[in-house]
C-alpha cells in the first residue's frame, strides 16, 4: 500500500507542475525535465498540462520546445527532439515496443499531429486482435522537415530532409528528400 500511495504522491506532484501557468510553471517543468529525463538541454521548453510517460527515455536537445496539452509516451522505446525543433499544442508522440520516435533539427511540427511507432499485429483470426500483441518500427523525422496540421504518421516511416507533409495526410510509406 506505501508504493500506490507514494506513486499517486508522485503523480499528483506531476500534475501540479505541469498545471502551472507562466513562467513561474515554465520554471518548474524545465527542472522536473532536467531531473527526470534523459536529456533535457539548453532552452529546452515544456508547456503547461503535458502529459509524459517514461520520461527516462526521452531527450530533447537545445531550444526545442512543446506547447500545451502534448503526450509524449515512451514506453520500451526511446523520444528524441532534435535542438530547434517546434512541437505545437496537442500532439501525440508515442513510442512503443522497441521503436524509436527521433525527430532531427528545426523541425515544425503542427497541432493535432500523431506520431505512433508501433501497431497491432492481427494475423490470427481466430484470435482477438488485442491479445496478439504490437510490433514496434522506429519512425524517423530528419531535419529540417514540417509537418502540418492533423497529421498522422504510423510506424517504420522514414521523413527526408527538407520535406513537407500536408496537413490532414496519413503517411504510411517514407519518401524522397525535399
Amino acid at each position: 500500500y506505501l508504493m500506490i500511495i507514494i506513486r499517486e504522491v508522485l503523480e499528483i506532484f506531476r500534475w501540479l507542475i505541469f498545471s502551472v501557468p507562466g513562467k513561474s510553471g515554465q520554471g518548474l517543468r524545465v527542472l522536473w525535465a532536467r531531473i527526470f529525463f534523459a536529456k533535457f538541454a539548453k532552452g529546452a521548453r515544456l508547456a503547461s498540462y503535458t502529459k509524459i510517460q517514461g520520461s527516462n527515455r526521452i531527450i530533447f536537445e537545445d531550444y526545442a520546445t512543446m506547447d500545451e496539452y502534448g503526450y509524449l509516451s515512451a514506453h520500451q522505446a526511446n523520444i528524441a527532439i532534435g535542438r530547434n525543433s517546434k512541437i505545437n499544442r496537442n500532439v501525440m508522440i508515442n513510442a512503443s515496443d522497441g521503436g524509436d520516435i527521433l525527430v532531427g533539427e528545426n523541425c515544425l511540427i503542427g497541432p493535432n499531429v500523431v506520431i505512433r511507432s508501433a501497431n497491432h499485429l492481427f494475423n490470427d483470426q481466430l484470435m482477438l486482435i488485442n491479445k496478439q500483441g504490437n510490433e514496434g518500427k522506429s519512425v524517423v523525422i530528419e531535419d529540417d522537415v514540417w509537418i502540418g496540421s492533423n497529421v498522422t504518421i504510423t510506424a517504420g516511416v522514414k521523413i527526408r530532409k527538407g520535406s513537407v507533409v500536408a496537413a490532414g495526410a496519413v503517411v504510411t510509406k517514407s519518401f524522397a528528400e525535399y
